[in-house]
């Protein structure tokens, strides 16, 4: 990735969440881009990057985590993607590359479990799994003192792996499927089967009993992945796991990757989860001493807060300037007008947000070294959007 973009905490999305569709999901942190599975078609995944405005050239590595077609299709073709945009590091188990036919050589580097690799700014540990793969890893991703665990596909998850992912940040966590919808699905009994063996998927109630002793205070944000189309709903995902986390005195938010596109960013924008009892947390991310978000119906906001670890109390409302280049990562257009000042919310200018699309495109090409393809489009989109700012009670009605 090149040097010269802006440096911002740990975030991440799906792109693509599911048997049907394929899995992929994407990592920045300071200067770096990674993949996390490579299960997505060619073209798809150029439509998806963007999408997101991200530059498939700043794709720094991509970790496949089994050679199950859904999370590695994309390296199997004549001229793969990794080719085409210079992508030179490439990490699975070794035992996944010799099942898959690829050397493990340059630029398909072996990873074991416990074994940890530096990509830039991140720090990658695979993580062994239980799931009918030949050696399938999840990962665990850190950045300062966050950490990302990316843990799908797997039939059952032991205490090692639930003292190695507690107090994670962040999660990608598997919640499959409804075990009744899957008894009840008319399917194989042996396909159900393996669906349901500790070498097959997570339920949503396994999910659930998971993360209640995983989820801790430093927990901001989990998403819930690799959804099965037939056996399962976001809304019973959700549903299961915050039911069982409710027993916990943490909250941290919950949510569903789609299962055919991107799901909104998390990290930048994420809470560390409050203890119940305590006002409600909202969606915050910090850059530097200044903190942005987005709520539920993806406004944006921006208020000065105290630190990382404080109470959700905010110092003395004031304008806060946020410069247009911490908004290319937004990827989620709004309207041009946000409410109104009756319901408590204000309007603020970020700079430039308006005028001459390509003008606007050559300052964000020539300051933060984008293409030209995708300077154009984060261009655009700063045109849509409206910083706003709001009092902090408004905010968490």
């Amino acid at each position: 990735m090149d040097s010269s973009s802006t440096t911002l905490g740990l975030r991440f999305c799906s792109l693509s969440s599911s048997s049907c569709h394929g899995n992929a999901y994407l990592v920045r942190a300071g200067n770096t881009t990674i993949l996390v599975d490579y299960g997505v078609p060619l073209r798809r995944m150029e439509r998806l990057l963007a999408d997101l405005a991200v530059d498939p050239f700043d794709i720094d590595a991509i970790f496949i985590t089994h050679e199950h077609s859904d999370h590695s299709r994309a390296l199997k073709i004549k001229y793969p993607f990794h080719l085409r945009y210079g992508i030179d590091r490439l990490f699975s188990a070794p035992l996944t590359w010799n099942r898959m036919g690829i050397p493990a050589e340059p630029p398909h580097h072996p990873l074991d479990p416990n074994e940890t690799v530096r990509v830039r700014d991140l720090r990658v540990t695979g993580l062994s799994k239980s799931h009918d793969a030949v050696q399938p890893l999840g990962y665990r991703i850190a950045y300062e003192d966050e950490v990302l665990a990316v843990v799908t596909d797997l039939g059952t998850v032991d205490p090692e792996m639930i003292s190695t992912l507690r107090g994670s940040t962040y999660l990608v966590f598997e919640s499959n499927y409804d075990v009744q919808m899957e008894e009840e699905s008319g399917r194989p009994t042996s396909l159900i089967q393996r669906v349901i063996g500790d070498l097959g998927h997570l339920s949503n109630d396994q999910a659930g009993a998971s993360l209640k002793r995983i989820a801790d205070s430093r927990t901001r944000a989990i998403l819930l992945a690799h959804l099965s189309l037939d056996c399962n709903t976001p809304e019973l995902a959700t549903e299961t796991v915050t039911r069982s986390l409710r027993e916990t005195p943490y909250t941290p938010d919950v949510l569903a990757a789609p299962s055919d596109r991107p799901s909104p960013w998390l990290g930048l924008c994420s809470a560390p989860a409050t203890t119940r009892g305590a006002s409600p947390g909202a969606p915050w991310g910090r850059i530097g001493r200044q903190w942005v978000g987005a709520s539920p119906r993806r406004a944006w906001y921006a208020t000065p807060c105290q630190s990382h670890a404080s109470s959700t109390r905010p110092l003395p409302q004031q304008a806060l300037t946020i410069p247009v280049h911490h908004l290319v990562m937004i990827t989620h257009p709004l309207p041009t007008e946000i409410g109104d000042e009756r319901s408590g919310w204000q309007r603020v200018g970020v700079g430039a947000q308006t005028g001459d699309p390509g003008q606007k495109a050559d300052q964000l090409r020539g300051a933060h070294g984008l293409t030209q393809s995708v300077a154009t489009h984060r261009a655009m989109e700063l045109g849509q959007f409206a910083a706003t700012r709001f009092q902090q009670q408004q905010m968490m009605a």
